[in-house]
């Protein structure tokens, strides 16, 4: 089956689990998910609004299907970090809170992201504030990485 004939609900449950795709050695410290791999970039086309993520009950990730590489030089595809919704949503620091939205896409319908927003102003592009770091910790440390 392909990407484009996947039906994919547009509204997101907490029963759901997300996958973010992993490179390494820049998404993994010590055989674990690194906050880093929850980092927001500034690129050529603007500061990334979301941290991307794959909605796993509806399509998985596989070696075969992943059809990007690494942003960084150095790195090979490792696996994904799974998430499940109402945990990642259940995380926050100080002012910081996530929320997952769907972005599907005709390439992957099962695209979504994690926002992030500190008060009622969304995070976007790089992000050293230490709450921001705290949670994007907190986040890594409730996932479980599946390597490939």
């Amino acid at each position: 089956m392909k990407h484009s004939d996947l039906t994919v609900p547009e509204t997101i449950s907490d029963d759901e689990e997300v996958a973010r795709i992993i490179f390494s050695p820049s998404m993994i410290i010590d055989g674990q998910v690194a906050p880093s791999a929850f980092f927001m970039d500034n690129l050529k086309g603007g500061p990334e609004s979301y941290v991307s993520v794959w909605r796993s009950f509806y399509l998985q990730p596989t070696p075969g299907n992943i059809k990007f590489g690494p942003r960084k030089k150095d790195d090979t595809l490792a696996g994904y970090a799974s998430i499940s919704v109402s945990c990642c949503h259940s995380i926050s620091y100080e002012d910081y809170k996530t929320q997952i939205k769907p972005h599907p896409s005709p390439q992957n319908p099962a695209h979504a992201g994690i926002h992030i927003n500190k008060g009622k102003a969304a995070i976007k592009g790089q992000c050293y504030d230490p709450g921001y770091l705290m949670l994007a910790m907190m986040i890594a440390k409730n996932c479980s990485l599946v390597t490939f």
